[in-house]
């Protein structure tokens, strides 16, 4: 038989209400005498907490569903997977991971049917999801992601990381400066579009659009053709997408004897693997762990709202990104 709270306080002599006061740690609420009393029973006892009868007796599930739309993103996100985990434990919640490809029919039914109290988004938007938002009451979170939607959105400030990254290079001395990003990344986030059209807007303000270079190019294909050309005419320094891009082309370029930032400059965004790099990479961070825990204060203060709350006009929040400078650039050699 398995033993609830009902038959511990039969044996203790105290209310179901003081039991559960107790075995959740809730101060004030009965004297330390009789919470002491009460563990050590349910201890006795054997007592195993249901978390269905705990999760029907608060009417939620302690539960958030991290919402995404590509495969293995869990794996390439592993930064904000384990943050977002790690503070939902402090909070007293877990983690469901909720791959939201295919028909939204398929995995919708994850969101309504109360396995989740909220639940954060993240890129790509799950087809469909915008239309399953505006028709139901679900707390949500985008993190990272871009919608005309009324959902709170944390963003990165990546038009201003990309200007500080640009910035960066000029001041080294170099003037032949490459944007670098990998086919399957191209277009497929906003922050590729805010980095890209930045880099454009420094270059022409510091007088080079002739060296404006855009190359989007598997990077054993791209290194393969730096590795042909004169050594005069190849970019200096390469602003890539994001750190994944700059590290896989970083190993292309070693192969083919270019070596960084001996022979080139690069750099990238994010700063998720640039310091196991090697050389460790010049970066520009993305606070990551910071978006995670606004995202969960909003999240939360949406739960503990009432179903009903009014709609209101929400401006998404954009947070900034840092420099972060490693041995991967160096100074153009004075002629």
């Amino acid at each position: 038989m398995a033993i609830t709270i009902k038959h511990i306080a039969e044996q203790v002599g105290v209310s179901k209400q003081a039991v559960s006061y107790a075995l959740n740690n809730k101060p004030g609420q009965v004297s330390d005498s009789t919470r002491k009393k009460i563990i050590k029973t349910a201890q006795e006892m054997g007592y195993r907490p249901n978390w269905r009868a705990r999760s029907f007796a608060r009417k939620r599930s302690q539960i958030i569903g991290l919402v995404y739309g590509r495969p293995a993103h869990y794996i390439e996100q592993s930064q904000l997977v384990s943050h977002l985990v790690q503070r939902l434990s402090e909070i007293d919640h877990e983690l469901l991971l909720i791959p939201a490809m295919g028909p939204v029919e398929k995995w919708a039914h994850k969101l309504r049917d109360g396995r989740v109290d909220g639940c954060l988004v993240s890129h790509p938007m799950p087809l469909g999801l915008d239309t399953f938002v505006a028709e139901h009451q679900l707390p949500a979170v985008f993190a990272n992601l871009k919608s005309d939607l009324p959902v709170p959105q944390i963003c990165f400030d990546d038009v201003t990381g990309a200007r500080l990254a640009v910035e960066h290079l000029l001041e080294l001395g170099h003037r032949r400066i490459t944007y670098y990003c990998m086919p399957k990344r191209h277009g497929e986030h906003y922050s590729n579009e805010d980095r890209l059209q930045t880099y454009r807007r420094m270059m022409r303000k510091a007088g080079l659009d002739q060296h404006v270079d855009v190359v989007v190019e598997d990077q054993e294909d791209y290194a393969q053709r730096l590795a042909e050309l004169d050594p005069s005419a190849r970019p200096t320094a390469i602003l890539a997408y994001n750190d994944l891009d700059a590290v896989a082309l970083m190993r292309e370029l070693w192969v083919h004897g270019i070596e960084v930032p001996r022979d080139l400059s690069l750099m990238g965004f994010n700063d998720d693997v640039a310091r196991q790099s090697s050389p460790p990479l010049t970066t520009v961070a993305t606070p990551i762990e910071d978006m995670v825990d606004q995202c969960v204060d909003l999240l939360m203060e949406q739960i503990g709202q009432a179903k009903d709350r009014p709609e209101r006009d929400i401006q998404p929040v954009v947070l900034p990104e840092t420099l972060i400078v490693r041995d991967s650039t160096c100074a153009m050699p004075s002629d």
